[in-house]
């Protein structure tokens, strides 16, 4: 398990998908990630960068237009 934090506005979701990114294929290999929140434009940003290193996303209530599913 890692723990991620975007900070309080998720202004951090740059360096923090990053290093998330980076485990995908790294030695500990990321499998999936789980808890995100705030449907702000920083963390659909996050989402988004994730979503194209592959790791499923698991996330609780998810409000943006921006989120469609598809790549």
């Amino acid at each position: 398990m890692v723990l991620a934090n975007m900070g309080g506005e998720q202004t951090h979701w740059r360096e923090v998908t990053d290093g998330l990114v980076e485990l995908v294929d790294g030695f500990d290999h990321l499998v999936a990630v789980a808890g995100l929140g705030l449907s702000s434009d920083e963390a659909v940003n996050g989402m988004q960068w994730l979503s194209e290193a592959g790791p499923p996303m698991v996330a609780d209530v998810v409000t943006a237009d921006k989120i469609t599913g598809r790549r």
